[in-house]
This record gives C-alpha cells, sequence and structure tokens, in this order.
C-alpha cells in the first residue's frame, strides 16, 4: 500500500504541474458553458434584428394585430398597394416579408409569410396569434357571442404530478444533474488513466518503474491519483455550474445536493470509477499503438459509456424492470443508481443495498483481474495483444 500512495503522489504532482491540465480544469467548464449557451445567443442576435411585416389586410384583423407586434419585435406595415410591386421592393432583403390576409386564407384555413430574403426567422410567436385572430374571426362569422368564443379560444394547461414527488421538482433535477456531471468526469478520468498506461509503455518508462514496485502496487497508485485527479475536476465544473446556477438561474444548487442521499451518490461514483478506471487502465497496458488499437479493445473501451443506454429508460420510470436491471448489472449499476436516487423518491434500503453489494464484488474480482492483465501487458512491446493473450494472462 505505501508503494501505491507514492504512485499516486507522483501521478497526482504529475498532472498538477502539468499546465495543460490546469488550464483543462479551470477553462473546461467555461469552454463547455460558452458552447451551450452559444448557439442560442447569436441565433438572439438575429433575431433582435426583428421583422417588417407588410399586411395585404381584407380580413380587418390588422388592428388587433398591431396591438401586439411590438412584443413580437415586429414592425408591422399596412400595405394597400400593388403586390407585384411590393415583391419587387422587399425581393432580396431577409428582414422583410409579406403576408396576405384575405377570404382565400379563410376558406383553405392556410397563411403563407412570403419572406424576401433567405433564412427561415423564428415565428412561433406570431403564428399563434395568427392563428388565434383567425379561428376568433371564422367563430364571429358564425354568429357566437365574443364570451363564447373567448371561452372556446382559451387553452387548457395539462400538467402531471406525483404523490410521491410532491414539493420542489428541483430538489430532483439539480441530483439528476450532479449525476450526469459526475459521469461524465468519470468517463473522462478513466480515459486520461487509459492514455497514462499507454503513454509509460510505450516511453518504456514502465520497464523502470517496474523495477522499483511491483505491478499491482503500479496500477492501484494510477487508479488512486487519477481519482483525485478527477475529483478536482469535477468540483471545479460544480462549483463553476453552481455559480451560475445561483446568480442567473436563482438555483441554490448546494442546498439540493445537501441530502442524505449524497452520501450514497459519491459511493457509487467512486465505486464506478474504480471500476471503469480498472478495465481502462489494463486495456491501456495491452495497447501498443492506439492507431492499430483491434477491435475487441475498442469495444472494451467503450464500457465506460454503457450507462447512457439506461438514461431515458431509467428517467420515464426509476423503479421500472430495465433501471432495476440497470442497477444490478455491475458494468452499469454506478451509473444507474446515481439517477436512481436522484429520481426516485420509492427505493427501498434493499433497492440500495443489493446493488452497492453486487457491486463492490464485481469491483473486487475486476481490480484483481485487470492486476493481471496490467502485469503482462505493460511488459509487451512492439504488437497489441490479443483477447487469447489476454485470456492466457487472466487464466493464470
Amino acid at each position: 500500500m505505501k508503494d501505491s500512495l507514492k504512485v499516486a503522489a507522483w501521478e497526482i504532482s504529475k498532472m498538477l504541474k502539468n499546465k495543460s491540465f490546469l488550464i483543462s480544469i479551470l477553462l473546461a467548464p467555461i469552454i463547455m458553458g460558452v458552447f451551450s449557451a452559444l448557439p442560442a445567443l447569436m441565433a438572439r442576435v438575429e433575431e433582435d434584428r426583428g421583422l417588417h411585416l407588410y399586411i395585404v389586410d381584407e380580413l380587418g384583423i390588422y388592428e388587433a394585430l398591431a396591438a401586439h407586434a411590438p412584443a413580437l419585435n415586429i414592425v408591422l406595415e399596412r400595405h394597400t398597394g400593388d403586390l407585384a410591386a411590393l415583391q419587387d421592393q422587399i425581393s432580396g432583403k431577409p428582414g422583410s416579408a409579406y403576408l396576405v390576409l384575405d377570404e382565400k386564407v379563410l376558406a383553405e384555413r392556410r397563411a403563407t409569410i412570403m419572406l424576401g430574403g433567405d433564412g427561415l426567422p423564428t415565428l412561433t410567436a406570431l403564428n399563434a396569434l395568427l392563428e388565434s385572430l383567425l379561428r376568433q374571426l371564422a367563430l364571429q362569422r358564425e354568429g357566437l357571442p365574443n364570451e363564447a368564443i373567448i371561452s372556446a379560444l382559451t387553452p387548457f394547461s395539462i400538467d402531471s404530478a406525483s404523490l410521491t414527488q410532491a414539493g420542489d421538482s428541483m430538489a430532483r433535477v439539480v441530483p439528476a444533474v450532479f449525476s450526469a456531471i459526475i459521469l461524465f468526469g468519470v468517463y473522462i478520468t478513466g480515459m486520461m488513466i487509459l492514455q497514462s498506461a499507454m503513454a509509460e509503455k510505450k516511453d518504456r518508462m514502465a520497464e523502470v518503474i517496474l523495477s522499483s514496485v511491483s505491478a499491482e502496487s503500479l496500477m492501484q497508485g494510477k487508479l488512486l491519483g487519477y481519482s483525485v485527479l478527477g475529483l478536482l475536476q469535477i468540483l471545479s465544473w460544480l462549483v463553476f455550474g453552481a455559480v451560475v446556477a445561483q446568480y442567473r438561474l436563482n438555483i441554490p444548487v448546494f442546498t439540493y445536493l445537501w441530502r442524505p442521499e449524497l452520501a450514497l451518490s459519491l459511493f457509487f461514483a467512486i465505486a464506478g470509477y474504480f471500476l471503469y478506471a480498472s478495465i481502462l487502465v489494463a486495456i491501456g497496458s495491452t495497447i501498443d499503438d492506439l492507431a492499430t488499437t483491434t477491435n475487441f479493445q475498442s469495444t472494451i473501451m467503450m464500457i465506460p459509456i454503457l450507462p447512457l443506454l439506461f438514461v431515458q429508460p431509467v428517467i420515464v420510470n426509476p423503479n421500472g424492470i430495465v433501471a432495476t436491471f440497470g442497477s444490478y448489472f455491475p458494468l452499469t449499476a454506478a451509473g444507474v443508481m446515481l439517477l436512481r436516487l436522484g429520481l426516485s423518491t420509492t427505493m427501498t434500503w434493499l433497492d440500495i443495498l443489493l446493488p452497492s453489494v453486487f457491486l463492490l464484488l464485481t469491483l473486487v474480482l475486476v481490480v484483481k483481474l485487470a492486476g493481471r492483465i496490467f502485469r503482462a501487458g505493460m511488459l509487451m512491446y512492439g504488437k497489441n495483444a490479443t483477447p487469447s493473450e489476454m485470456w492466457r494472462w487472466l487464466s493464470r
């Protein structure tokens, strides 16, 4: 264990002195935030330019439409001249359009906004307003009083609620998002440890290191060291996200996270990390060149993303058959249980205890088997290990 701690300290020190790693810790959440917000921001810039809409009104609803236009960022102008001249006037101008409202629109139940240029601006609110006004006009012509028309056009709001999940919905949303961040962090950290094993093998540094410590100590040290580095990354993302959520969305993230299930979430996150990292570091030791990775090795490297297959079914029913199966299947148990802890309010202690036991037993077995592959793989050069060779190492 002493050698493992030395290796862990060396891995941590090496990465913390790496400027690229430090920059990635600081910039990763910022970059993710920018790329998440930038498309919406750019679309908003285009929408803020507004639309100049000419109305050819033969139905008498221009005034009602004009009353709502400013709120829609639309400049309305009634057009009473020649339609062909209007088409020539706005042709090639993406910020201009015209709309003909005549008896044909009422008869065919279809109106077309003709844009002057390229692009498809967001006109959802305008379309909804036009539909409401045209429907109201059609009902008026049927002789219905205004009170009846207003009542008929007032939409119903249909919601769903759960007897077991009453209260603030954010109390479930925030832990679920936190679980997603942990899963992403576990995958990123697992890939880091995979690359570390490959780099040391390629540089033949493994020979030097293994002359001082055992293969088991080296592997365990890597797992411990990168677990700390992964925790630093996750904490940086969490702090950044919490600050943004607090000051931009007024969501007290830490208040929602500080609950009894937090300790269980951390347990499954840590167990899942060690399980996935053990698999990845073992596979990394068998790869001499990433460009020549076999299909078998590539498939194994996809194991950490298996929990993503269960995300949608677990969200739909966190206590269903699929969610339960994912909880007991060792390779997906960590991710599925993280989601279930954030979404379910009816899980019993047995629902938590049994997956925990299965996960721990699997973890012990995987670490032991990964150690056998790691010991032999790190000293194999010149080619990637084949499945039959790995099976032979496991059978020793």
